[in-house]
């Protein structure tokens, strides 16, 4: 049964919680005896947690403690539905709220359903009822009515920050809180992606009741694993290895650089990671960018210098089209319609860069940070101490619709596909008339180490990057 037959039976109800026979005042259900249960989880299952209830009329059902698998069950005499279920205590600690439609289904108490109860009520759940004393039982009937927007939003929240959203009803879909079970996974990396982002439960409640059935930013945890980084081409003599949770980017001078590598025929190296799962982000909604980082040799310079850390580039769609270039499209066309946005943290926390522990160096778009590829340049580009770098001032007013996509681009510091076409495979920098096919596609975000003019001796190691409320980490 999902949530929409679940409400028109209380629909039913509604009338008997809104008033009596002479239309005034809350009434009062006294149906037959059953039992209600489900289960509490947060990843782990809540054991040990008190479950209590509040139902629009009639006898609360008692109190009950939940098993050591978050399982609970009670009976309901005499109670009018819906009822506000809660959680508190229990080990892990929990304070979580839901909402129980009928005894026809099982009841879960999660953070996914406190979310919803949030975003349909406007408000915590515990504001939410202190709003509601003497109207307690009609407003909680109309707050079961908005629930299904509310679940669509969440879950479309969730699945626009990358998580992978089970199907059916998030109150009522039976689930084992252990690892492997979708709505559990679900949980687990809800909660790794909150400390890892440094954000609270409570924070991300409070977004969602700010939100109602709107927009609202979930942070997100994803790794980058060895197999990952070992299917990345590599550009000359260049190196991508995972050890621990630790991502080292090495360039060397020991092996010949072939020219041909790059599709503007440069013979440096470059050790390139591609970062997955942002196409469709629009340029307006790229805020921030981090990465914690450790130099282990540098290229020149001062080893306290931020000058020869990776950087990032964003490839851009300047209408968000996703599809592939067109076959004949040229280099020139491809640099009309796709730049990449640069973010280099040459200007920033010069000095603070470690030979010993990781550092972040982090950035909004308000930073001296960034760059744009390609001429006329999109926006006002202010200069940052003689350098073509400055705020993502980006023409949005132009360009709303810009965004990162995943494809192919015609940067001359990119891999050319040499498969692509018989003209593609030479050594020799693409014109302006070549075909643009013979750049390789690859994923919107990629970071960089080393530049494809010249050759450097380089090695630095990342333990994340962090792109607005998108965490990567790494792992074996």
């Amino acid at each position: 049964m999902n949530l929409k037959i679940c409400l028109s039976a209380l629909m039913l109800a509604l009338a008997v919680v809104a008033c009596d026979s002479d239309g005034t005042t809350p009434g009062t259900a006294t149906p037959a005896s059953t039992m209600l249960s489900g289960t509490a989880a947060v990843g782990d299952p809540v054991a040990g947690g008190t479950v209590s209830f509040q139902c629009a009329a009639g006898t609360n059902p008692a109190n009950t403690i939940t098993a050591a698998n978050g399982s609970w069950t009670v009976q309901v005499d005499g109670a009018t539905f819906p009822c506000v279920v809660k959680v508190s205590g229990g080990s892990p600690a929990a304070s979580l709220a839901s909402l129980a439609l009928g005894t026809a289904e099982q009841v879960n108490v999660t953070p996914l359903t406190d979310l919803i109860f949030a975003s349909a009520a406007g408000s915590t759940p515990a504001a939410w009822a202190a709003a509601h004393p003497a109207d307690f039982g009609p407003a909680l009937a109309a707050l079961a009515l908005r629930l299904p927007a509310a679940a669509a939003s969440v879950k479309a929240n969730l699945a626009a920050a990358g998580y992978t959203v089970p199907d059916g009803n998030l109150f009522t879909a039976s689930f084992n809180p252990v690892n492997g079970d979708p709505y559990d996974d679900l949980l687990e990396a809800l909660k790794t992606s909150l400390a890892d982002s440094g954000r609270s439960f409570s924070d991300l409640v409070a977004s969602s009741a700010a939100a109602g059935t709107g927009t609202f930013a979930i942070p997100r945890t994803r790794y980058i694993t060895a197999a990952d980084v070992a299917t990345t081409p590599k550009l000359n003599s260049s190196s991508l290895t995972i050890s621990g949770d630790v991502l080292t980017m090495r360039t060397n001078v020991t092996e010949p650089n072939p020219a041909g590598a790059f599709l503007g025929g440069g013979q440096g190296n470059k050790a390139i990671l591609e970062i997955p799962g942002l196409a469709g982000m629009k340029v307006a909604d790229l805020k921030s960018v981090a990465m914690e980082l450790k130099m282990v040799k540098h290229e020149i310079g001062n080893p306290g210098y931020y000058g020869n850390a990776p950087y990032v580039n964003f490839l851009v769609d300047l209408t968000c089209d996703m599809s592939p270039l067109p076959a004949g499209m040229t280099v020139a066309q491809a640099q009309l319609r796709r730049r990449h946005i640069v973010y280099n943290p040459e200007y920033q926390v010069a000095g603070a860069v470690s030979t010993t522990t990781f550092v972040t160096g982090s950035a909004t778009s308000d930073s001296l940070v960034w760059g744009m590829s390609g001429s006329p340049l999109l926006g006002m580009q202010p200069n940052a101490t003689g350098a073509p770098l400055g705020r993502l001032s980006f023409d949005l007013a132009a360009y709303p619709d810009a965004c990162i996509v995943d494809g192919a681009s015609a940067d001359n510091g990119v891999w050319r596909d040499k498969a692509a076409d018989p003209s593609c495979d030479t050594t020799s920098a693409l014109g302006a008339n070549d075909l643009a096919k013979c750049g390789r596609a690859y994923k919107g975000v990629i970071v960089n180490l080393g530049n494809s003019s010249n050759r450097f001796e380089m090695e630095w190691q990342v333990k994340s990057v962090r792109i607005n409320d998108r965490i990567y980490k790494f792992k074996p």
